[in-house]
């Protein structure tokens, strides 16, 4: 048994006993067995649940990926003198970014994530802006990941500047979008919750959820992680994250405080999830997002060949010749972002502007 798995253990023993103080007040607050509160307990997920983690980290890409630009594909590359005046433009009706890698999914966005976003959106000021320019970064690091032949014309050192930024700036959100996906789309999670508050058991779980936190058993077992094992002491921090993230889903405006008393009693809480540090800056147990990330349907238009028409015009003549341009979508992307190495780039973004 690991170490998570004994502290996972022991808080449900003490949570789910009518003979200990928690389970007692869970029993006298709402009438009910504690079975219930240990319900909630059982749900929590292992930190070694890979399937929840890509879960998770599904829906986050998600938020994000829904940001893709909508600024319109117009032009690929344009020629200058003295090699003659060409330029390549998309042989199809104009579409947009937006609708080329996502197609029309406005209608499709979950309620979930539509809630996840309102809350980024308390925490980020630019939120749009920023999530505009993740979803930009990822998608052009798919192209340096998919495309060899384009890694030449990515600025590279720019490109992995930005992402580790973006993914400090998230930081502040994640706990908060964590806490959404736990209530209402993490299936056992939920469904405790759910059953709680709809026989108004949500404030007495909160409150026997303290007191079982506070047993000396799951105190003891608590302060006893192996010395020097990582590991260890990452489980027994990622189950105390979950459980503040819990407490503050069973409606606890004052979880902060309670960290803190949790300290002055002698519990060993890890820093990085100490008080006003676990809801805004802990975000080890999420690795930062990568092109890798996207969903499948995004690394197919990267791989696709775009229908082109190029102009050439030789002082008063003008020549057109339509082909299949290799990758077309995602050079496209790199002309209009603001990644490209290349003189086309240039020329693009002022043709686009203009």
């Amino acid at each position: 048994m690991t170490y998570y798995s004994m502290l996972h253990q022991a808080l449900h023993d003490v949570a789910n006993s009518p003979d200990t103080a928690a389970g007692r007040l869970f029993a006298l607050e709402t009438g009910a067995l504690p079975a219930a509160l240990g319900d909630l307990i059982a749900s929590i997920p292992s930190s070694q649940d890979w399937a929840f983690a890509r879960t998770f980290r599904g829906v986050v890409r998600g938020m994000i990926e829904l940001a893709t630009p909508d600024a319109p594909i117009r032009m690929l590359t344009r020629s200058v003198p003295p090699f003659g005046a060409w330029t390549d433009t998309p042989d199809e009706p104009e579409r947009t970014f937006r609708q080329v890698f996502l197609g029309n999914v406005d209608g499709d966005i979950s309620p979930i994530i539509r809630t996840m976003r309102r809350k980024m959106f308390q925490r980020i000021p630019r939120t749009l802006l920023f999530l505009q320019d993740y979803a930009t970064a990822l998608l052009i690091d798919a192209i340096y990941q998919c495309v060899p032949s384009l890694r030449g014309h990515i600025n590279a050192a720019k490109l992995q500047g930005d992402l580790a930024r973006y993914h400090t700036e998230l930081a502040p959100t994640l706990s908060t979008t964590y806490q959404v996906f736990i209530q209402y789309a993490y299936g056992p999670t939920a469904t405790a919750i759910a059953a709680l508050r709809s026989n108004g058991l949500a404030a007495g779980a909160c409150n026997a959820l303290k007191l079982a936190l506070l047993d000396d058993r799951f105190v003891a077992l608590l302060s006893q992680a192996p010395p020097g094992d990582d590991a260890a002491l990452a489980q027994a921090e990622w189950l105390l994250f979950n459980l503040w993230v819990l407490l503050s889903a069973l409606d606890d405006s004052r979880v902060d405080e309670f960290i803190r008393q949790l300290g002055g009693c002698g519990v060993a809480i890890p820093a990085a999830i100490g008080s006003d540090r676990w809801s805004s800056t802990y975000v080890r147990w999420f690795a930062p997002l990568t092109g890798f990330d996207l969903a499948p349907s995004m690394w197919t238009v990267i791989g696709a060949d775009m229908p082109v028409k190029r102009t050439l015009r030789l002082g008063s003549k003008r020549y057109e010749r339509l082909f299949k341009q290799s990758f077309g979508y995602a050079r496209a992307l790199l002309a209009w972002s603001p990644y490209g190495t290349s003189l086309p780039r240039l020329i693009n973004q002022l043709m686009n502007k203009y």
